[in-house]
Order: C-alpha cells, then structure tokens, then sequence
C-alpha cells in the first residue's frame, strides 16, 4: 500500500486487512520493484500460514470425533481404546469409508440409543 501520509491507525488496519507492504511517502520508481517482491513473499509467506492453521484445525476436529467415537464404543461394548480403534478402523477398511465417516455414524446411532435426559420441572 502506497500512501503520502503516516496514519498509526491506517497502518494497523491494512495490516489486519492483509496488506504486505505499507510504504510511505517519497517512493522513487526504482523501489517500486523490490517494495512489490516483498510485498508479494510476505503475502505468500501469510498465506502459507494461513492454509497451515486450517488444515491443523481440520484434522483436530477429526480427532475430537473419531476420540468421542471411540469413548461411546468403549462404553457401549466394554472395550478399550485400541480395540475400539480398531473397530472403527476394520470398519471403515471393509466398508470403503474414512474412519471420520465411521466415527460419525457411531456418534449418530450412539445419540439415537442414548437414554433420554429426564427435564426438570421449574
């Protein structure tokens, strides 16, 4: 971003806006390329980041799920967490599924078999 000015609160706006590159004021052409190349590996570099930080959240997610799987099998069929593991992972091998698509459905039977909560009356 190319500005004539020095604003502290338009800087930290385009910085949580994305941009790279803030530059101020007596901005020679000559510049203008290296200021750009940076501008374009730090919003790369960001992105990197970004995508990174997505995809550990995703997998994490999975995790949760195929572990809260795991605990209603357990509990359901007394087995411990490799068997259960395994289970899922048998399953999932013979079935042609992912094991998050397993340990979904588990979680979803598991819900329909749960007992009901008794409501409390106010």
């Amino acid at each position: 971003m190319f500005v004539d000015q020095s604003d502290p609160d338009r800087i930290g706006a385009a910085m949580d806006a994305g941009v790279a590159a803030y530059v101020i004021e007596g901005l020679s052409p000559r510049r203008v390329r290296a200021v750009v190349d940076v501008a374009i590996v730090r919003f790369r570099a960001r992105q990197a980041l970004k995508s990174e930080l997505a995809e550990a959240r995703g997998a994490l997610e999975v995790r949760k799920v195929i572990e809260r799987a795991k605990g209603l099998l357990m509990r359901a069929r007394g087995m411990d967490e490799e068997q259960a593991f395994r289970t899922m992972r048998s399953m999932a091998m013979e079935q042609g599924r992912r094991l998050i698509d397993i340990a979904n459905g588990i979680i979803a039977v598991g819900s329909l078999l749960a007992p009901r909560r008794k409501q409390l009356n106010k």
